[in-house]
């Protein structure tokens, strides 16, 4: 796959310049984050939102639609928020408590943590009156069934666009158990799908190079986004180092965890 070669090619509808006071280690926290963001909110066949826009004109807009987004303080919930917004949408976010303060930075209107037993009650509370334009679902395998549980009981675009594959909490379990959570999820998705007549997809970042979504993000929106500060490149970026020998430290901390940040291994 060449992934560390010093020079690539990449399609030009699918590439922006970065402002020159923007370092490329920074730069490099958006290209996947996003391409899976864009192709989930956009693309006709997953949530299919009107698309981003410059200006500002939605903004006094007196009642939007509400997107949720189930991890906003994820590198795709990140780029998600800022988008939605863009486009129109008040958006509506779970995290950490700790990070409440950076996705309302990014423009989340209503943010609740996801530990919370009333998280489910308190969202469908914020939607009431509403319509809802679905929803986007990452982190754990709980994440896309609390979203259907808050879409079934609102109003408006029961689809849910999942990100991250069901995995168990534990990821040394070993196979066995990992199939017994996909397992799990399934009928549990399955069955909360059909109860609340919900549709759900898996969304993979690399779809919108081939259809209009990857130029209207990358060339039509991107580089005067990040030009003019509209788009905030988010979560912060963590240099672990420089050099191929430091890729295997920045897959032991990711192992351990990671919240609102992205580790990144300089190869200059």
């Amino acid at each position: 796959m060449s992934a560390f070669q010093n020079y690539t090619v990449v399609m030009a509808r699918m590439a922006s310049p970065i402002p020159a006071s923007m370092a490329f280690t920074k730069a490099a926290v958006l290209p996947l984050a996003l391409s899976t963001a864009g192709s989930a909110l956009f693309q006709k066949d997953q949530l299919g939102l009107r698309y981003p826009t410059l200006t500002t004109q939605r903004e006094s807009d007196n009642k939007k639609d509400v997107l949720l987004v189930w991890g906003g303080a994820s590198s795709v919930g990140c780029n998600a928020i800022q988008l939605a917004t863009a486009a129109g949408y008040e958006v509506v976010t779970t995290c950490s408590a700790k990070n409440f303060d950076l996705v309302r930075r990014l423009g989340a209107k209503a943010t609740f943590d996801y530990a919370s037993e009333t998280a489910v009650d308190d969202i469908v509370g914020f939607c009431d009156g509403r319509t809802v334009a679905g929803a986007l679902a990452m982190g754990s395998a709980d994440s896309s069934l609390s979203c259907a549980d808050v879409l079934g009981r609102c109003e408006g675009n029961r689809f849910i666009s999942i990100a991250t594959f069901p995995a168990p909490k534990d990821k040394d379990a070993g196979m066995p158990t990992a199939l017994w959570t996909m397992g799990w999820w399934w009928a549990s998705m399955t069955k909360k799908c059909w109860t609340y007549g919900i549709r759900r997809k898996f969304v993979w970042g690399s779809t919108l190079e081939g259809n209009e979504v990857g130029k209207i993000i990358w060339e039509d929106y991107l580089p005067q986004a990040l030009a003019t500060g509209r788009h905030i490149v988010a979560p912060d970026a963590h240099v672990v180092g420089t050099g191929l020998e430091h890729i295997q430290d920045a897959i032991d901390l990711v192992h351990k965890g990671v919240s609102a940040k992205k580790y990144v291994v300089n190869l200059e």
